[in-house]
């Protein structure tokens, strides 16, 4: 959280596997915090941090990062976002309405140079929101992936009344498709509510 009350979230997946994606990771961690702090918008963060990964060379850029950047005004019951190559991020409304949140950037690092645009959101009473890594979709049973329809339809027939609830039935409903089976890439979710 920011002194102004807002919180500024990140979602990200830095591209292969490893030590060396893992220090990517670590590395990327802690420049977004010291942008955060330094009052920087979501458009300057993302630029920034594209332009300070892109600036590490080679190795750097076959590590580049899919975000999704986020803040949070809980007195304005707003979200800004700006997906830099991410998956698309699900906005649920309450009265059913749904909004993709697509990439309107590359991903950071890939390219010296990116236009990323931010979008804001009203979060209205009940209105939810699933962000996920490529993880989640790209789970299979056999030859047969999960894939994103499968994803959302999962979302938005939950009707578990927590963001951790609905997280469970999501995790139970990929393990189920699964088998069991061990999957080849880490899968990470959040699910924000905003009560009725």
């Amino acid at each position: 959280p920011l002194p102004s009350g807002e919180t500024i979230i990140v979602v990200g997946d830095v591209a292969g596997k490893g030590l060396a994606s893992a220090l990517v990771g670590t590395s990327f961690r802690s420049a977004f915090r010291a942008m955060v702090h330094a009052g920087l918008s979501l458009q300057e963060i993302a630029t920034q941090m594209n332009l300070l990964h892109y600036g590490e060379g080679d190795e750097a850029r076959r590590r580049y990062v899919t975000a999704i950047l986020f803040r949070l005004d809980p007195v304005a019951h707003t979200i800004d976002v700006l997906n830099a190559g991410h998956n698309p991020a699900f906005l649920a409304g309450a009265d059913g309405a749904l909004s993709k949140i697509k990439a309107s950037g590359t991903p950071i690092g890939l390219l010296p140079f990116s236009n990323y645009t931010t979008q804001q959101f009203e979060l209205a009473p009940g209105t939810r929101l699933l962000v996920y890594t490529d993880g989640m979709t790209e789970v299979f049973h056999g030859e047969d992936e999960f894939g994103e329809s499968r994803l959302l339809e999962t979302f938005l027939a939950c009707s578990e009344p927590t963001p951790d609830l609905v997280l469970g039935s999501i995790w139970q409903t990929v393990d189920a498709f699964s088998d069991g089976n061990e999957q080849s890439d880490d899968m990470t979710a959040l699910v924000l509510f905003r009560n009725p």
